[in-house]
């Protein structure tokens, strides 16, 4: 719907109510805009019970996250803006650069906190891509859109955008639809023509409104470690909408439960070609390797060299390359934090929050080892499946794979196969994978 020529009258005759088919209605986004702000004197107790709906609406969908505060602060200069653009059909730029800029910067420091939802390098490209996307349309259309327009889609960009691509999408198209949807609603009443300017910026801001809920129901709630009051999250899904990266325990274990036999011994295992090639084919596509100080001596006692004999089987000599290049983290007390050899990181605690960042970064799964590590991943509700390779034999005693817990995981079976060795894998996700449940 386009636009007409502004007027050139004093701006305060624009003040104040006037019918959607004013001709004096395009907004440029000066900074003369201020004056529209001395101008506007809505009802205060209307403004005040519609910012304070509006900020209510967004700490129940974002919950108790860092960016709940960006959200609340812009609030307030949302709902402005809304009302000034009803008003006066302007979009000032004393608000609308503002915004953008202090949105993209509290959204920084949102992130360097913990159990944010979001990804700032999103929230700023998509900045970028809906700024871009409405000058294409001011440029297209000079006078059904004013350029106020185009500057209040750079801070909302940033705000749809710190959800993701999915979301940026679907809120820029949400406030289109609003739009038209209204100047249809118009038209039908007869309070409009096909050329009637409408103002954009309430339902600009108005795309906003589905964003939240939906970006918190793309992310698990949080749990809670009993023991350490730590809030350790849940989800399986990374900033930005994308799948995050899953922690998956493999562990070979007699049929009596143990991982291992006295004195760590595990000439028991029963692995032929078929199931070290299964191995090899899982652990390639891995992220990174994580294990406890002893698992990853045992393996860091033999793999490094191994392909080095020449009598060496292809599956021996494939995994020692996947092992040596693969990244690993160790968590140990004991061990010196830091980098340290093939391509290993030493960690002496495991922190959710750390735990949390590593999933979300791009790659393959987590490969989790060791016995201890496990048992305190399990604890802190970090484990989003397990992979049991049951070997045809009874121990009678040694390691077993679950130390004595209070810790309860429902699960559920997503697998289960057997190999020509005898070996049986079970494969199981946590039971409230796809529910959100703690």
């Amino acid at each position: 719907m386009p636009r007409r020529p502004p007027d050139h009258r004093p701006l305060r005759r624009l003040a104040g109510p006037r019918p959607l088919h004013h001709r004096h209605h395009r907004r440029t986004g000066r900074a003369d805009g201020l004056h529209h702000l001395r101008a506007l004197r809505p009802p205060h107790p209307v403004v005040s019970t519609v910012t304070a709906l509006v900020c209510a609406s967004l700490a129940a969908a974002t919950g108790p996250r860092p960016e709940l505060v960006v959200w609340l602060l812009a609030a307030p200069v949302a709902v402005l803006l809304a009302l000034v653009d009803l008003r006066v059909h302007r979009l000032p730029d004393v608000l609308t650069l503002p915004l953008a800029a202090a949105t993209l910067a509290l959204l920084g420091i949102a992130t360097a906190l913990p159990a944010d939802a979001g990804s700032w390098l999103t929230a700023l490209f998509g900045a970028l891509a809906l700024g871009a996307g409405y000058e294409v349309l001011y440029l297209i259309n000079p006078a059904g859109m004013g350029f106020g327009d185009v500057k209040l889609a750079l801070g909302l960009g940033a705000a749809l955008g710190w959800y993701g691509w999915a979301v940026l999408v679907t809120g820029a198209f949400a406030g289109i639809l609003y739009g038209a949807v209204y100047g249809l609603g118009m038209v039908a009443l007869r309070r409009a023509g096909r050329k009637t300017a409408i103002p954009l910026g309430p339902f600009m801001l108005g795309e906003r409104s589905p964003v939240w809920c939906w970006g918190r129901s793309r992310w698990r709630e949080t749990v809670v470690d009993p023991a350490s009051g730590v809030r350790c999250p849940g989800g399986r899904l990374r900033r930005g909408g994308a799948a995050m990266r899953k922690i998956s325990l493999m562990m070979s274990v007699s049929l009596d439960g143990y991982m291992e036999g006295p004195g760590h011994d595990i000439e028991w295992h029963t692995v032929d070609e078929e199931l070290h090639q299964h191995m090899n084919d899982t652990l390639k596509n891995m992220g990174a390797f994580l294990d406890g100080r002893v698992t990853h001596e045992l393996m860091a006692d033999y793999w490094p060299h191994a392909d080095e004999d020449p009598e060496a089987p292809a599956v021996i000599a494939e995994f020692a390359r996947i092992w040596r290049d693969m990244p690993k983290i160790v968590y140990s007390r004991t061990l010196p934090s830091g980098p340290a050899e093939w391509n290993t990181t030493v960690v002496s605690e495991v922190v959710p929050e750390e735990v949390l960042a590593l999933k979300e970064q791009p790659g393959g799964d987590l490969g989790l080892g060791g016995a201890d590590l496990a048992a305190t991943f399990l604890r802190l509700g970090l484990v989003d499946e397990i992979k049991v390779y049951i070997h045809p034999i009874v121990l009678g005693r040694g390691t077993p794979m679950f130390p004595v817990s209070d810790t309860r995981t429902p699960l559920r079976l997503t697998e289960s196969h057997t190999f020509g060795n005898g070996v049986v894998l079970l494969r199981y996700e946590r039971a409230d994978a796809n529910t959100g449940q703690a």
